[in-house]
């Protein structure tokens, strides 16, 4: 059976490059299996002889300027530029081992017990302790992903490690949810500072540098970026996007043409104004827009009370604002008083009696035929300007009708009209969602919401799932006059309001989140989905749950 102390069992053995299971080090470690590994190095669990304790140990082994030599345990550090790098980057290894043994009381980072040079290379060794990292806790929740108030729990005292580490010189520069772990008695650890370097060093400025995609910032990417603690303001920062909205932000340098970064609160995600603006100001993809130190962003983070957005508000939806909103001042209401009856509006309070004089009575009739007067002349002007697409109640058509989209655009099929045919794209639509019922005049019944992969099996033969381009030529946008959407990643632009989609060719539709049959090329986890009540295109988590829309034809 499997060693308890180490991991070695008869048979077994670490993969190369990887030292052997049993080998020992400097006297007294004897390696164990791989606990992870990297671009800079490989951690082991390992069995100290002395002590007869578990620990880790890490070996300094820069995968693009050397390689396992033929004895199995020293390296071979490649030529010319490759081994000048190798032996910078060994003295920071060993610096960065000794300037995190004065952390061994701090409880975010991982102590250090030892570290000496040995076989060619560096090693450092550390405690080992039971728990899980972050990644592998967020596969472990639905959706892949916690709320922002568990989130900012685990990644508060991430904080507080890396200022203690930044005011040390410091920086980690490798910050993703692999390298924070969560330990079995509830603390929270920052692992792996391999790719850390003195932030003071310019010669570090020239080595290179295995990046995590999404989570690194742009100025990592180039040889001569300007670094310091805003550099892993990025890093937590996009750990914490990646901890709420279960997606990977989009890489850095991808952002810099188009930012192409959508805000949490356009996935469905409960987070307030203020809690939402300190993350993206510390995703901004230059360096001069973020917080510029760890202590800014964590009173950021603090500062941030504001309502959210509601939480029962569809995944992946964005409240959307009622049309006139801005100009048409809300009627206060009564409330009951406390004697019973109705309580005068909060606007009347100051107002004196009137108590039944002629002249009272005069004065309060004609403020209400004013008042008549003035919602009639506003409800004209609203009737007119609306679009044909707002009426809520259309009259039922005739087989064969079609309906006026801005165009002739729709025209029913079947003995009970429960198929409507794109007359432009040809494409063939049942009108109701997956759960209602088509009684011959509208929708009933509410529509079931399916995750990805069970919205993909349940279709019935003969219809499918909608790309996420031809789900999105549904959405109609409305700005002062009918207007088509476009398809493409993005929403209705200017003033819209619900519903997005046509109600005289598809009644009672949710204003929610439909699923594609289009997954999401940046995420393995995700798929498209196009949200009816934002007139919007997003990626969103497989396990989600979306209602659903079914077509046939095309293609």
């Amino acid at each position: 059976m499997p060693c308890p102390g180490c991991g070695w069992s008869s048979g077994l053995d670490n993969s190369p490059p990887a030292l052997a299971l049993g080998r020992v080090l400097d006297g007294r470690y004897r390696i164990g299996r791989v606990l992870g590994h990297g671009g800079f190095g490989i951690t082991y669990l390992a069995w100290d002889d002395n002590l007869h304790l578990r620990l880790a140990i890490k070996e300094y082994f820069p995968r693009d300027s050397a390689g396992r030599a033929p004895d199995g345990v020293s390296l071979a550090v490649y030529s010319g530029q490759a081994g000048d790098q190798f032996t910078y980057g060994l003295d920071r290894f060993l610096e960065e081992a000794r300037a995190l043994a004065h952390f061994d009381q701090h409880p975010g980072i991982v102590t250090v017990k030892n570290f000496f040079r040995a076989h060619g290379t560096g090693y450092c060794v550390m405690d080992y302790v039971e728990g899980i990292t972050l990644r592998q806790y967020l596969e472990q929740q639905p959706g892949g992903r916690i709320s922002v108030a568990d989130a900012l729990k685990l990644l508060m005292p991430v904080m507080d490690a890396l200022r203690a580490v930044h005011k040390e010189g410091l920086l980690h520069r490798d910050l993703a949810p692999d390298n924070i772990y969560l330990t079995q008695d509830g603390r929270i650890k920052l692992l792996d500072f391999g790719a850390a370097r003195f932030a003071a060093s310019e010669h570090s400025k020239s080595l290179s540098i295995i990046l995590k995609p999404g989570y690194a910032p742009e100025e990592q990417y180039r040889t001569r970026g300007k670094q310091g603690p805003w550099t892993d303001v990025y890093g937590l920062a996009a750990t914490c996007y990646r901890a709420i909205t279960g997606q990977v932000p989009p890489e850095a340098l991808d952002r810099l043409d188009i930012d192409d970064l959508v805000p949490p609160s356009r996935l469905g995600i409960a987070i307030t104004p203020g809690q939402e603006a300190t993350l993206l100001q510390a995703l901004a993809v230059k360096a001069g827009q973020r917080f510029q130190s760890m202590a800014e962003m964590q009173q950021a983070w603090r500062a941030g009370t504001a309502t959210p957005q509601p939480a029962g508000a569809p995944r992946g939806t964005v409240p959307p604002v009622p049309p006139a909103a801005a100009t048409l001042k809300a009627v206060p209401l009564e409330r009951p008083s406390a004697q019973g009856g109705a309580a005068k509006p909060e606007e009347d309070r100051g107002m004196p009696p009137v108590k039944g004089s002629i002249t009272g009575l005069v004065a309060v009739l004609g403020g209400l035929v004013a008042l008549v007067l003035v919602v009639l002349m506003l409800k004209g002007q609203q009737e007119e300007s609306r679009p044909p697409a707002q009426t809520s109640r259309p009259p039922a058509p005739s087989p064969g009708d079609s309906v006026a989209h801005g165009e002739e655009r729709y025209r029913f099929l079947g003995q009970d009209q429960g198929i409507v045919e794109d007359i432009r794209t040809k494409l063939q639509w049942q009108r109701c969602s997956l759960g209602q019922t088509w009684t011959g005049a509208t929708c009933a019944g509410e529509a079931t919401q399916y995750d990805w992969d069970e919205a993909r099996r349940i279709a019935p033969k003969g219809w499918r799932l909608p790309t996420k381009d031809e789900l999105a030529t549904l959405i109609y946008c409305s700005s002062g006059k009918p207007a088509y959407w476009q398809p493409k990643e993005g929403g209705c632009e200017g003033a819209y309001g619900p519903p997005t989609i046509w109600p005289a060719a598809f009644p009672n539709t949710p204003q929610s989140w439909f699923w594609s049959s289009s997954p999401y090329a940046g995420y393995a986890g995700s798929a498209w989905g196009v949200s009816f009540g934002s007139g919007g295109v997003y990626g969103g988590g497989k396990g989600y749950a979306y209602c659903v829309r079914l077509v046939r034809g095309g293609q």
